[in-house]
């Protein structure tokens, strides 16, 4: 799990991971994007 979902409370981090997945699955039918692996995401942090 990323640094950033596990810093959450293991509720929230679940709620983030259904919803992102529920975005991609409407995103995918839209014709919009295909995942066919696990997403990875980047966070990043200005200097």
């Amino acid at each position: 799990m990323p640094a950033v979902l596990a810093a959450l409370p293991p509720a929230r981090a679940e709620e983030f991971r259904a919803e992102f997945f529920a975005g991609a699955e409407r995103m995918h039918a839209e014709c919009g994007i295909e995942l066919d692996f696990g997403a990875t995401l980047h966070v990043a942090d200005l200097p």
